[in-house]
């Protein structure tokens, strides 16, 4: 008969001689997968910085306009008048 102590002693010795199992590393799905997250990326930068481009022009054009409806605003000769709502703000 086997005693405990011998089976716990085979037992130990078969579960370390067993390795786990390691993923496999496949290098060309690797490199592939990072050239796409790599396009995507790059793609997004491009849209990110046309949209910049975008907005900073607005705020440009917004500027201006705002100066010349100053101007417009700070002649007495001028036709424009600041509109004053009811709790006394322009």
């Amino acid at each position: 008969c086997v005693s405990a102590v011998e089976a716990l002693r085979a037992l130990q010795l078969r579960s370390s001689s067993v390795e786990p199992e390691r993923p496999i590393f496949d290098e060309r799905h690797a490199r592939s997968e990072l050239t796409e997250l790599r396009r995507g990326h790059a793609e997004k930068v491009a849209i990110l910085a046309l949209s910049i481009d975008t907005l900073a022009q607005h705020v440009q054009v917004l500027t201006l306009d705002n100066e010349r409806l100053r101007k417009a605003l700070a002649d007495p000769r001028g036709n424009v008048a600041a509109h004053r709502s009811a709790n006394g703000g322009v």
